[in-house]
């Protein structure tokens, strides 16, 4: 396992050559809009903390302190609108007003390596002492649905089943489980020719894929009577496939394409794409700049930028170092952009530019959790070692806009795994 988190460790230096031009690792990114309505994306998840709507373009930023932790948690939304959100102290539940807290259901303690939102609800897979977990999730209940004693990597959903993905060297293993009762329903075994760091679940259009990192590249396949086919190889990133129509898109290190005769062919967009994913029915695409909405085969109008983000409400934290932890990390997100070139709300207002009142409310009722542990501040930006094109950094670069924050949160993963595995011990 140690072996498997140092491999991440190097391929995520490799794909993040700008990052050390800024104050505090891998540019800000939004990957995820968590929950919709009808007027737009609500929620979204940032590569730390997340999101969420206070008016027409207008999104406060909610820090993981809020949560009682450092980085970006595992989201997911149900019906109601409600976010579930999986703190490392165990499942909490964020109100549509955003107001944070513990999940009552005993069973919601533990640490959540993932969340999914289905058509049959909300589920989570959980890594135990003895192996991993499905918990079933609603505003009451954790119901645990399916356990194994060994370590799961991902989870994805396929009509009425869930897909389960982990690996071994150099086999993957796919089990797919029946949603409504657990129940195992199939099981694929396929070796690959390399050793794999990781391996990620998707599914689009009732197919499900599996993303696999290496120290090489990552790869795109499906499985299928225990072999592994591959569909596309990137050098730094592929997001997607996304079911569209009749149309089948994904997007290899950055470039829009369409899975034709089985291989990808590029389409005329120039933004690099580092998801595709869809949202209550809207397909979307994320940006370095923000989310789109995707209309056929090109990008439309943003759903979030993150020039729109405004800053917490500091006064709905207890006094002190979950405040002080809060402002430290929304000074270090605001840093990072501003050194990527984005002017932020907040900072084209003190500079005398008019900004839209979208009346924002009172703010988020959010109470501190876990650990109140303060913050060491970074180092300074060097904004001008940030500007670049075509290799070098800026907010719409090859270079560093790729998919380093899902390696970035594999690598979490498998150290939470390390983590666990000595508390086992112990």
């Amino acid at each position: 396992m140690l072996g498997r988190a140092l491999r991440l460790s190097a391929l995520l230096s490799f794909l993040t050559p700008c990052a050390s031009a800024l104050a505090h690792g891998p540019p800000p990114t939004a990957y995820a809009v968590v929950s919709s309505d009808a007027d737009g994306a609500r929620v979204v998840r940032l590569s730390t903390g997340l999101a969420l709507r206070r008016g027409p373009e207008r999104f406060q930023f909610v820090c993981p302190a809020a949560w009682g932790d450092e980085s970006a948690a595992p989201l997911a939304a149900l019906d109601d609108g409600t976010v579930v959100v999986g703190a490392v102290n165990g499942l909490m539940l964020m109100s549509p007003d955003g107001a944070l807290r513990p999940h009552p259901h005993p069973d919601a303690a533990g640490i959540s390596t993932e969340l999914l939102r289905t058509a049959h609800g909300v589920f989570s897979l959980r890594i135990t002492q003895t192996g991993s977990q499905v918990l079933a999730i609603d505003a009451q209940s954790a119901r645990v649905l399916w356990q194994d004693t060994r370590n799961w990597y991902s989870i994805g959903a396929r009509d009425d089943v869930l897909v389960l993905l982990r690996a071994n060297n150099a086999e993957i293993e796919q089990l797919t489980i029946g949603s409504s009762d657990g129940k195992e329903r199939e099981r694929q075994l396929a070796t690959l020719g390399t050793p794999i760091d990781y391996v990620f679940a998707r599914a689009t259009g009732g197919a499900s894929y599996v993303l696999t990192l290496t120290q090489n590249a990552p790869t795109l396949g499906s499985l299928s009577a225990n072999a592994f086919s591959k569909i596309a190889q990137g050098a730094s990133t592929i997001a997607g496939p996304l079911r569209i129509g009749d149309a089948t898109l994904l997007a290899v290190d950055g470039q829009l394409s369409r899975l034709q005769n089985g291989a990808p062919a590029a389409l005329a967009e120039d933004d690099y794409l580092l998801c595709l994913e869809e949202s209550d029915g809207t397909p979307y695409a994320c940006t370095p700049e923000g989310i789109k909405r995707v209309r056929a085969e090109t990008l439309a109008e943003p759903l979030f930028e993150l020039s729109w983000m405004v800053p917490p409400d500091l006064a709905r934290l207890s006094e002190g170092k979950p405040r002080e932890r809060c402002d430290y990390q929304w000074q270090d997100m605001r840093f990072d952009l501003l050194a990527l070139g984005m002017s932020l709300r907040e900072d084209t207002a003190e500079a005398g530019v008019p900004v839209a009142d979208a009346g924002v409310d009172a703010g988020l009722a959010i109470e501190p959790q876990g650990e109140e542990a303060g913050l060491e501040r970074g180092d300074a930006v060097d904004a001008g070692a940030t500007q670049k094109r075509g290799g070098k950094c800026s907010a719409s670069p090859v270079g560093v806009d790729s998919h380093e924050h899902v390696l970035a949160f594999a690598l979490v993963i498998v150290a939470v795994r390390v983590r666990v595995r000595g508390l086992a011990r112990s």
